[in-house]
């Protein structure tokens, strides 16, 4: 809930922050995340105590019809209104965010524009630059005392994560070392979280699922995962969906679990390749999927491009049993040597298995030959 408590609630001006009205490209989750990060911009240039965010309805409709609906705003008090509009043009989504007073003037606009990837990370600092464009002085910030953060790291990293640098975030965070300081290195993780990093939302998504400097809550690392996903991580997209496998935090479902493999597969994971290829083996009865050992092929094909041991591994396996692709022994102990190289242990012995394999053929070969 983002409301902020007035000392004079007679002369706070309220706010109330519409989701961006568009296309219908953007998905629910990614609009609940800009408007979300809008309000938080409106809370930090609310130092003089004299606006007040409203909540976001508990149990909000279709939304807006329109952009700038100050009839839904008017309804709910609000004398001033956060609103927008997007589009996407050539893979790249185009917002205009609006700030107007009671009488629907326009005090100031922000556009910003970028890649899926990108783009919502660029909304704080538009929302920013939003509210500190021409706004009244009633919404202007007053002398707040800066919020505290985390201390420790170096001190150029800790200064410019304080002020919005994500990857000083993240540089503080491994100079602490993120696995063996974790209570040290997680205050870091999650503002850089808290900046909208993909990577570090990852991060912090494995930190809560695994216990490391937090408690362990598989609903909270899901909801990282599912946010680090939608930004473009592909190992997050599969973090998510062994979580969907194994039921934790979320409902079992392994059709949609299967979806993510996918999904992070095309980010260019390969470990999300490797469980994508898999699950396209089993038989997903319940869900009305059937094995395809063709697409299994193709996603072990691709996670072993991207060096994952596992789908290398899975590779040699299905050309030495003839899965999905005409058996060839040679090409199953070049995969094993290569699952083997790459760490695979179990892979090595299946590399000098085949490498004899095939040493007799060549000896069949040479005698068939001189016959």
């Amino acid at each position: 809930m983002f409301v902020l408590a007035a000392s004079h609630p007679a002369r706070a001006l309220t706010l109330d922050v519409e989701d961006l009205v568009g296309d219908g490209s953007l998905s629910p989750a990614t609009l609940r995340l800009i408007s979300d990060a809008v309000r938080g911009a409106a809370l930090r240039h609310a130092g003089n105590t004299r606006l007040e965010v409203l909540p976001r309805p508990a149990a909000p409709a279709q939304g807006p019809k329109a952009s700038c609906d100050f009839k839904r705003a008017a309804a709910r008090t609000a004398q001033a209104l956060v609103c927008g509009e997007y589009t996407r043009v050539e893979g790249s989504i185009f917002a205009t965010f609006k700030l107007l007073d009671a009488s629907g003037r326009l005090l100031a606009t922000q556009t910003l524009d970028g890649p899926p990837k990108v783009f919502v990370s660029k909304v704080d600092a538009a929302a920013d630059a939003l509210f500190a464009a021409r706004a009244p002085a009633s919404l202007a910030p007053g002398p707040a005392a800066a919020a505290p953060g985390p201390r420790g790291g170096p001190v150029d990293f800790r200064n410019a994560c304080q002020r919005g640098d994500a990857q000083a975030c993240i540089e503080v965070a491994r100079n602490y070392g993120v696995v063996k300081n974790p209570l040290q290195s997680t205050p870091w993780v999650r503002r850089a979280c808290d900046l909208r990093n993909a990577q570090a939302c990852a991060v912090l998504g494995e930190n809560y699922e695994r216990g490391r400097g937090v408690p362990v809550d598989y609903v909270m690392a899901g909801r990282l995962y599912d946010f680090s996903c939608s930004a473009g991580n592909g190992d997050a997209c599969c973090s998510f969906g062994r979580l969907i496998v194994d039921g934790h935090g979320v409902a079992r479902d392994l059709a949609r679990a299967k979806l993510y493999f996918e999904r992070g597969c095309q980010a260019g994971s390969g470990i999300a390749c490797s469980d994508a290829g898999y699950w396209s083996s089993q038989p997903l009865l319940r869900t009305g999927l059937f094995p395809n050992l063709r697409a299994a092929f193709n996603y072990y094909e691709k996670a072993c491009e991207l060096s994952e041991a596992n789908g290398c591994g899975s590779l040699g396996g299905y050309y030495e049993q003839g899965f999905g692709v005409a058996a060839d022994t040679f090409r199953a102990q070049h995969y094993y040597e290569r699952a083997c190289s790459l760490g695979r242990g179990e892979s090595c012995a299946d590399r000098d298995r085949m490498a004899r394999v095939n040493s007799a053929k060549d000896v069949h070969l040479y005698i068939h030959h001189r016959r």
